[in-house]
């Protein structure tokens, strides 16, 4: 697809003056980024294993016997799909509300951008997660206690039923994400589909969800949280967003064939399936979608060596449903979201507007 992008960034700027209103939730954690060191030559100078294989044939090699690894951290930040997700958003000129486990009785100070970029309401301690950063992916690895026991009563307790039916009401973007490290995620969902959304007026809002590689939960279980899915559709329309590790392990719940499918083709059946409005698979190269209208591919902005890998994802999420709000078209959309996170990989940064539109300028053509 040849997209002219220096005119899509105009689209952007030049978009309805309205902000993009979203209500995000509901992890937390407090992320530390780190390098797996290699070969250290002293104090101050190492080289660190560059990619994932490289790492995990040390750790093959290593086996029977034992073996010592080196982390030196980068820097901390907030963390989880929800925050990085609502962060970003704000960074664009959404007006954001962000619901999640970012520490008791107040934030944790990794949180203050946060706080000074949106409304935060915590309702369970914060999760801590370590993340080994390599030129090719990344390992996350959690303490996942609190995350564990937020249930919907825990939740309420923390944030009144009134309180949320008002940060739901005042949302265009209700996004539920990180199913997978939220045990009780289902349940909240049921909760919400039966005793809050039917409160709200009108069903001019989108539901943006975002499981968060379910990998480690059964297939029972997830194929349960997808079909919950369409409990959200008498209040709105409902967008499934993944990655394609993510889109093959949800295609294997529903019993749906992915060997040899491509990727557009396989969101059209996973969307079908589920009788959503869409489902987006990202990926590092570029991005398909699929909706009741068709199916739609968009090329990416890969970076061969990223500064930083964990939350682009969640950037993203914050640039469709962003550029969604603007009133652009699905494939127009998708290459905005893919700008947004080719950026931040690139710089560690959540671009603003202004950045975004001036890298779609210096990329036309791509």
């Amino acid at each position: 697809m040849n997209m002219d992008t220096a005119a899509l960034g105009e689209k952007l700027r030049t978009g309805p003056a309205e902000q993009c209103s979203a209500c995000i939730g509901l992890d937390g954690f407090v992320d530390r980024i780190l390098r797996v060191v290699d070969v250290r030559y002293g104090p101050d100078d190492y080289r660190v294993i560059r990619t994932l294989a490289e790492y995990g044939q040390r750790l093959v090699d290593a086996a029977g016997m034992s073996l010592n690894i080196e982390l030196v951290p980068e820097k901390s930040q907030l963390g989880g799909n929800g925050p990085i997700m609502a962060y970003a958003l704000a960074r664009l000129g959404g007006r954001v509300s962000c619901i999640g486990a970012f520490g008791l009785p107040e934030p944790a100070a990794a949180f203050e951008k946060l706080c000074a970029a949106a409304q935060v309401y915590s309702v369970a301690e914060h999760a801590d997660t370590d993340a080994y950063e390599f030129e090719d992916g990344k390992i996350i690895a959690s303490v996942l206690d609190p995350l564990n026991a937020l249930d919907w009563e825990e939740m309420c307790a923390h944030l009144p039923a009134a309180k949320l039916r008002l940060l739901l009401e005042e949302a265009k973007v209700i996004a539920l994400n990180n199913w997978t490290m939220i045990p009780h995620m289902t349940e909240i969902w049921i909760k919400l589909q039966q005793e809050v959304l039917p409160m709200l007026p009108g069903t001019d809002r989108l539901f943006f969800i975002d499981l968060a590689d379910p990998f480690k939960r059964t297939a029972a279980d997830l194929k349960q949280a997808l079909l919950t899915l369409g409990g959200f559709r008498p209040f709105g329309n409902v967008l499934l967003s993944c990655n394609k590790r993510e889109a093959l392990q949800i295609a294997a719940a529903l019993g749906l064939e992915s060997a040899d499918r491509k990727l557009d083709e396989l969101a059209c059946a996973i969307r079908e399936t589920l009788g959503l409005w869409c489902v987006s698979i990202h990926t590092l190269h570029g991005a398909h979608a699929g909706t009741a209208e068709g199916a739609v591919t968009a090329p990416g902005f890969y970076v061969e060596r990223p500064k930083i890998s964990i939350g682009g994802g969640d950037h993203f999420n914050a640039g469709l449903v962003f550029s969604l709000s603007k009133g652009l078209p699905l494939p127009e959309a998708l290459v905005a979201a893919s700008a947004v996170s080719g950026i931040y990989v690139r710089s560690g940064h959540s671009p603003d507007l202004d950045e975004l539109c001036a890298f779609l300028l210096n990329n036309q053509g791509y």
